[in-house]
């Protein structure tokens, strides 16, 4: 999340990097995926990043950052939302998901806005470790919401190496 701190060098205190902006929001068609969750409550970070770890083409584990904002305030910001099903492996997971659609630099920068003032302002951020994913994994298929047989051999080799 260092990307999104205030007074990065070369930048005012308002101004947002964009690195933050290109990596961490990276669009496909002038959209924005988000995954959607009830609260900021730990629980809900670890299906967050449970999501995160086990989505669209992930073949091996790193470490999860998360940030949310309320949905409300994008919202306001006049942003439209529409729910999608959401890829990763955790089949229940599948429809807490949405995405900003008709994006374009404007509302892109609403929602960096959003990000950076959740982030900067409020603390709304996590970084959870590779072993706390691995973590998470373990007791997905333990209370049978995910199949070792569904993971990639890497990911699946690092969770039958902690089970």
């Amino acid at each position: 999340m260092a990307k999104w701190e205030r007074n990065r060098k070369g930048l005012d205190s308002h101004e947002i990097s964009a690195d933050a902006v290109t990596v961490d929001l990276r669009t496909k068609g002038d959209r924005l995926s988000f995954w959607l969750f009830e609260s900021a409550d730990e629980d809900y970070i670890d299906e967050a990043a449970l999501a995160l770890a086990l989505g669209d083409k992930k073949d091996r584990l790193d470490r999860v950052h998360l940030a949310w904002v309320n949905r409300s305030l994008f919202e306001e910001d006049g942003l439209e939302l529409e729910e999608t099903r959401g890829i990763t492996k955790v089949e229940d997971l599948c429809n807490q998901h949405i995405d900003a659609i008709h994006l374009d630099l404007t509302r892109l920068g609403k929602i960096a806005n959003q990000f950076a003032r959740a982030i900067r302002e409020h603390g709304q951020s996590r970084r959870l470790t590779k072993n706390k994913i691995l973590q998470l994994i373990k007791k997905a298929i333990q209370d049978g919401r995910l199949l070792l047989a569904d993971l990639d051999e890497k990911i699946k080799d690092a969770v039958q190496a902690i089970m």
